[in-house]
């Protein structure tokens, strides 16, 4: 409210001492309460480290100044002072997290509070992966999941996989998550990853590598070579022929008209060397895929 400027005199009344009057001036001058008249406070969504956009007011009345607060909620309870007597301030992204602002306009005749501001995000930018995780030797055919490991997503971050010893290379489209399950491979491929910024934090960060072993299964061998007649009390030399061994494969040999009976412990090679024998006797042998390559053949 404002109060008009007035004078006003004083007349003195002696008794018994002489009479007149006293002039003096009593000016109130006027006093405006304070009021918030514009405000420029809208939200927005910045990187750590950014620079988010001013925050201001205008106000009017008498004599006034400004404080700015902050607080985790767009309330006064549990507010922090922030700034300085301005009706400008500008947040700092120095620390992620979420804030709302609200400026105090205090003057001779009260106070007033402008509107909480929108919402002032700061995000944290992702870092580079630093290894991929996952099963790295597989057998041919077969796929294995992928999944990116170390560094920091940051805020709302996404991801890139591709193919190839260079990152940024032979993308694979739609592969946005940390994990990627690849296609069915039947040879050695090299797979990169790297994590994408938010719409605040732009940043795309360095990747890393990974090559992904693959390994071919045996296949049955079709025929066993070697001397199959022989003199009684006497030995031969068998080998397993034709088929492929893959990778790493090894062998079983047994005896008996049906393959997995009768297994010959220790008989893990290629070849075999039977005992000594006095009586007809039928062997037989097969492949038995490795630790990424499991079956085992006819």
């Amino acid at each position: 409210s404002t109060v008009a400027a007035t004078d006003y005199y004083i007349y003195v009344d002696g008794k018994g001492a002489a009479q007149g009057q006293a002039e003096v001036s009593l000016s109130c001058v006027a006093c405006v309460t304070p009021t918030v008249d514009s405000e420029s406070l809208s939200g927005e969504t910045v990187c750590q480290g950014g620079s988010p956009s001013a925050l201001s007011i205008t106000a009017s009345g008498t004599n006034i100044s400004y404080q700015w607060y902050s607080n985790t909620s767009a309330s006064t309870g549990g507010a922090s002072t922030v700034g300085t007597d301005s009706p400008t301030y500008t947040p700092s992204a120095a620390s992620s997290g979420t804030l709302y602002y609200y400026c105090v306009v205090t003057g001779d005749c009260g106070s007033a509070q402008s509107s909480y501001s929108g919402a002032i995000v700061v995000e944290t930018a992702p870092t580079a992966p630093t290894s991929i995780t996952g099963t790295t030797t597989i057998c041919e055919n077969t796929t294995t999941t992928l999944t990116a490991a170390g560094g920091t997503e940051g805020d709302g971050a996404t991801y890139e996989w591709g193919t190839g010893a260079v990152v940024g290379t032979n993308t694979i489209g739609g592969a946005t998550l940390s994990s990627y399950t690849t296609a069915s491979l039947s040879t050695n491929t090299t797979y990169w990853v790297r994590r994408v910024g938010s719409s605040s934090c732009s940043n795309t960060t360095g990747g890393v590598t990974q090559l992904v072993t693959v390994e071919a299964a045996p296949t049955a061998p079709t025929s066993i070579t070697g001397t199959t007649t022989i003199c009684e009390n006497t030995t031969t030399t068998l080998t397993a022929a034709g088929g492929t061994e893959g990778d790493g494969a090894t062998y079983e040999w047994g005896t008996g008209a049906v393959a997995g009976t009768n297994t010959i412990g220790g008989a893990t090679s290629s070849s075999y060397t039977t005992a000594s024998l006095s009586a007809n006797t039928t062997y037989w042998v097969r492949r038995v895929g490795s630790t990424s390559c499991s079956n085992t053949t006819g």
